[in-house]
């Protein structure tokens, strides 16, 4: 493997370090610039972005955030953020945006919407019904009394 030689990375990448970056067995460069990262084709003929892995937090919209403020404001402990999907049938998941384990012991399962749609509030239905074991919420976002919790019954 070669070095970069100071010269292209400068030109290239201004702020760049090149004392980590070196050609792979396939010819391509990985050039870190401040929080950007990026492959660099043989003879830098393409750059390629690198796909820098999200937290669970940068994929929730404005009403999930502010929903989970309100849990954490609470004190919910053990507070998972879309990290549980839930088989209901052949091709069918639901994903949950949050879920902890309440002080009772059971698994709480918490779908916030702006709208709700039909279909996702058969597949928290259906996902009720299939696991009575654990409990399902719809959480609303209401101007007048805040937030409209509805337990979701199997």
């Amino acid at each position: 493997m070669a070095n970069i030689t100071p010269n292209e990375l400068k030109r290239l990448f201004p702020g760049a370090s090149k004392s980590t970056h070196k050609r792979n067995e396939f010819g391509y460069s990985k050039v870190e610039v401040g929080a950007n990262a990026f492959f660099i084709g043989p003879h830098f003929k393409e750059v390629k972005p690198i796909e820098r892995p999200q937290t669970d937090e940068q994929r929730l919209n404005k009403t999930e955030k502010a929903y989970l403020a309100v849990l954490r404001s609470l004190g919910v402990k053990n507070l998972g953020i879309q990290n549980i999907t839930l088989k209901i049938a052949d091709d069918c998941r639901f994903t949950p945006d949050f879920n902890y384990l309440a002080e009772s012991g059971v698994m709480i399962f918490v779908d916030v919407k702006g709208f709700q749609r039909e279909d996702a509030f058969i597949k928290i239905k259906v996902a009720a019904r299939m696991f009575p074991q654990f409990g399902f919420q719809i959480v609303k976002k209401d101007k007048n009394i805040g937030w409209d919790v509805q337990a979701i019954k199997p």
